[in-house]
């Protein structure tokens, strides 16, 4: 699963990159944070993902060797550049405040005049929908191991004021052998809230 308006999951198994080595693509010298680092001294693009309605997802390596997983839009004809940019800079923003063990980790946020780049922390063994269709039906412990994470996460959100339009299991990323599950804010919804006083994570 690649989900482009936030959490950005996929099973190396189950999911063959696309490798993209124009020229065009690697070009993204105009792309700094908000300190002034430029986007292509701190990653090298490497293979594409998967395509959403207004941006691309790709997974990219830093200067340690490590990869990540990165958002990428670039501007088009007819293309709302503003919305855009505004909801990246949303993202970003909510990311930073939901720091948790079982909240997808942000990497940085890079912007241009025609390019906008959202780089978050890589979950490569996929979510848990893919992982019941893997292996089918889970036992009781790991369900309620993963539930409790999911819980964890949820709690912690809402302990910032920020809410979700839907809760499932769909967009949880599996957990990765010694490490937590991940799950991000922005692909989750919960129904049981609708407080406008409060930030939705959605977009």
């Amino acid at each position: 699963m690649v989900f482009v308006n936030g959490r950005v999951t996929t099973d190396m198994m189950d999911v063959a990159p696309v490798v993209d080595t124009s020229s065009a693509l690697q070009d993204l010298g105009g792309l700094v944070d908000e300190s002034g680092k430029r986007f292509n001294d701190l990653f090298m693009l490497r293979t594409r993902l998967g395509t959403g309605c207004s941006a691309q997802v790709h997974i990219v390596r830093d200067v340690l060797g490590d990869d990540a997983a990165c958002k990428l839009a670039r501007l088009q004809p007819r293309m709302r550049w503003n919305r855009v940019t505004r909801t990246f800079q949303r993202e970003a923003m909510l990311l930073q405040r939901c720091v948790h063990p079982n909240v997808i980790g942000i990497r940085g946020l890079f912007l241009s005049g025609t390019e906008a780049a959202l780089v978050l922390e890589l979950a490569p063994n996929g979510d848990c929908q893919q992982l019941v269709q893997r292996h089918g039906a889970l036992a009781e412990s790991a369900v309620v191991h993963i539930m409790s994470q999911l819980c964890s996460a949820l709690e912690a959100l809402h302990s910032k004021g920020v809410l979700h339009r839907d809760s499932e299991l769909a967009p949880a990323t599996a957990p990765r052998p010694g490490l937590s599950e991940s799950l991000c804010p922005t692909c989750v919804r919960h129904p049981c809230h609708r407080s406008q006083t409060r930030e939705s994570a959605g977009v």
